[in-house]
């Protein structure tokens, strides 16, 4: 799921750079916002 998320990110910001709209800011940092809380709470794996 983290990948799923974090792959998007690299488009959204060449999209922003082409052209900045608020509803392209907002989902970038909706996105940004979901990655962030999954980085945090994704399970640890026990070694």
């Amino acid at each position: 799921m983290l990948g799923l998320v974090g792959i998007s990110i690299p488009p959204e910001i060449y999209e922003l750079i082409r052209g900045i709209s608020p509803i392209k800011i907002l989902i970038f940092l909706l996105n940004l916002a979901v990655f962030g809380y999954l980085f945090r709470n994704f399970p640890k794996h026990p070694n």
